[in-house]
């Protein structure tokens, strides 16, 4: 197979074993025996990264980065970029052949496609969380779909050779296939959307009490809307210092426009190495009283002869990456993720005491009581699995207990990255909310527009192919890894130290939970009946909280295939995935703050579920000697 261009720094990962000429009869009867829609009954739309390329144009060079990062964002965004009179349509296809084409001249007028999923039409807007009845759908071949298109105003798009652009159904007719039906409107007015949720934002902050009576970022509430660049950052560091033992806000890299790609590392600190002499590992130099006392009666008449009892070593945590936002416009990937990681602790060590912010602002007590209570040490029952000696529960709407939450800060290392794509973030909150991209130039041959910006989730060294103008939301990059971004997390995941063994990549929108390949269908996932397992059982534990039907299959059949995606490189360490969160085309990339909350709450018992499995998984492997894990 071909491997993608990648810098000398990281090296290509092995690939998981594609033993398997075909899927074998177990991920059949699963398929079969499945109670929810898999790839081959798509009902919700993906986001667009997930679609075939051209060809490759001539490499470049990584343009250096910029010194320093402007001031932060205003904590209102702004919307200066004119979006008027744009709307989003979603057109449905017959065939495959029609599908493709379609995809192949949204791309040649660089149109933005918001999705396209293939496999069975999608759901009307206001049936986001239903899947399309079977008795009142028409018939539709195996590889039909729907893509969702924003068109311009005025038709004219970057980079276009035509003024004005028709209307695909207007100019589009197949060779022997159906034509083309007219399309239907998601969002009439895309501007007047992006203004009035703007202008809700604006309310809410003046509805809210002055700044020293604001909610703290550790405040469940604080989870009730979308935050700036700064804010984010300071709640990673508020995190940090409520949770000393377990949370630790750390920098993997930084962006074109020197802004700081930060992760928060999340897991039981272990004790240290246990110095010489100090034989209990306490840290203390000494030994403990009862290994003094056996000292002292070794060799006298009465004293312990007992054989000690070897003491296990307890396995390292398996590291798990949580990936979010690789493209800058999906807020609801960042929110979830920051929900998902400030539950847990919450949910696991307690509701922390408010500390003084260790970041510039307003102090949100300033009159603090001169007494604080301590926060409560966390409870060591987590090293039990079985916590009997205590009651386990369950915070009012969170979808996992205090016993579970403890139970994934023993046993994994998770790293949470909330804005892999800073520069992105800060563009779509200050300038233009759709931005998708990063925000390096591009040195592609034959790019006379000055486009900006590379599409992260094609950057991956795996398969990686360029494609597509430069002008193109979907533009892979100049070569494979030439993104800061991409190369960073990639280098992290790399990395022995952080012992990872899993990668979970949140975007939006679509509803959906895929795993490996998107490159090709032709490639056998050797690992698909696990992959397959889980999937099934995470969406059904996520639609068990809010009643939201999500899909899950191989990435290449649910949405096409395309090379350069994350899961396909991380694929090297089995537990790879793609979790679309909503909606299914109503709000599209513009899902409002209100469903922040139960879209962080569903998705929590899907990743719970899903690290549950993988702790078996591993555990099984460590018993069978095959191994290091759990």
């Amino acid at each position: 197979m071909v491997i993608g261009i990648m810098p000398a720094t990281l090296h290509t990962p092995p690939r998981r074993s594609s033993t398997q000429a075909h899927r074998s009869l177990l991920v059949t009867a699963l398929l079969l025996a499945a109670s929810i829609p898999t790839h081959s009954l798509l009902p919700h739309p993906v986001d667009a990264a997930q679609i075939p390329f051209g060809l490759t144009p001539p490499l470049a060079d990584l343009a250096p980065p910029s010194p320093a990062y402007p001031a932060a964002a205003a904590a209102a965004a702004t919307t200066s970029t004119d979006l008027a009179g744009q709307s989003v349509l979603r057109y449905t296809t017959r065939s495959h052949d029609q599908h493709s084409r379609l995809l192949q001249w949204a791309h040649a007028n660089n149109l933005d496609v918001w999705a396209a999923p293939r496999g069975a039409p999608c759901p009307r807007p206001h049936q986001d969380h239903e899947r399309p009845s079977s008795t009142h759908a028409p018939t539709y071949s195996p590889h039909a779909g729907c893509i969702d298109l924003r068109m311009p105003a005025n038709r004219s798009t970057p980079g276009s050779s035509s003024a004005t652009l028709p209307l695909p159904h207007e100019i589009l007719s197949f060779r022997g296939a159906a034509p083309l039906d007219s399309p239907q409107v998601l969002i009439h007015d895309l501007d007047a959307l992006v203004h009035s949720q703007h202008h809700q934002r604006l309310e809410r902050q003046r509805q809210q009490p002055p700044a020293a009576l604001a909610p703290h970022t550790l405040d469940p509430a604080w989870h009730d809307d979308y935050h700036s660049f700064q804010e984010i950052a300071d709640h990673l560091l508020d995190l940090e210092h409520a949770y000393p033992s377990h949370a630790r806000r750390i920098q993997i890299a930084t962006t074109h426009e020197g802004r700081p790609i930060y992760a928060l590392k999340l897991a039981k600190r272990q004790p240290a190495p246990p110095n010489d002499g100090d034989d209990d590992g306490d840290g203390d130099g000494e030994l403990s009283p009862q290994k003094k006392n056996s000292k002292k009666n070794k060799g006298k008449k009465g004293g312990d002869k007992k054989k000690k009892k070897k003491k296990h070593r307890k396995p390292e945590p398996i590291g798990i990456v949580i990936a979010a936002e690789q493209h800058a416009r999906e807020w609801i990937s960042t929110s979830t993720s920051l929900f998902f990681a400030s539950e847990l602790l919450r949910s696991a060590l307690g509701s922390p005491h408010p500390q003084p912010h260790p970041h510039p602002g307003p102090d949100p007590n300033p009159n603090p009581d001169p007494n604080p209570a301590p926060n409560p040490p966390p409870s060591n029952s987590d090293d039990n699995d079985d916590d009997d000696d205590e009651p386990d529960t369950r915070l009012p709407s969170l979808p996992w207990s205090r016993k579970q939450a403890r139970r994934i800060l023993e046993r994994f290392s998770l790293t949470v990255i909330p804005l892999s794509n800073p520069d992105g973030y800060v563009h779509s909150w200050d300038e233009n909310r759709m931005w998708r991209k990063n925000r390096q130039p591009t040195t592609a041959a034959g790019d006379e527009a000055g486009c900006v910006g590379v599409d992260l989730n094609r950057n991956w060294g795996f398969h990686f192919d360029a494609g597509l103008n430069p002008c193109s939301e979907a533009y892979a990059g100049d070569k494979a890894f030439d993104a800061i971004e991409t190369r960073a997390m990639a280098q992290y995941i790399d990395d022995p130290a952080n012992g990872v063994e899993g990668f979970i990549d949140l975007h939006s929108y679509g509803q959906l939970l895929t795993y490996p390949y998107s490159f090709s269908c032709s490639e056998a996932v050797g690992d698909e009946e696990d992959l397959l397992e889980v999937s099934l059982g995470a969406v059904r534990a996520l639609r068990n909280v809010h009643k939201r039907t999500f899909t899950s299959g191989r990435t290449c059949e649910v949405v096409g295939e395309a090379g350069g995606n994350a899961i396909d490189w991380t694929y090297s360490v089995k537990w790879s995935f793609s979790l679309e969160l909503r909606d299914g085309g109503t709000y599209g990339f513009l899902l409002p703050p209100e469903q922040i909350r139960p879209t962080g709450e569903e998705t929590g018992a899907a990743l719970v579920y899903l690290l549950d499995f993988i702790h078996e998984r591993e555990k099984d492997k460590q018993k069978s000697g095959h191994h290091r894990l759990q």
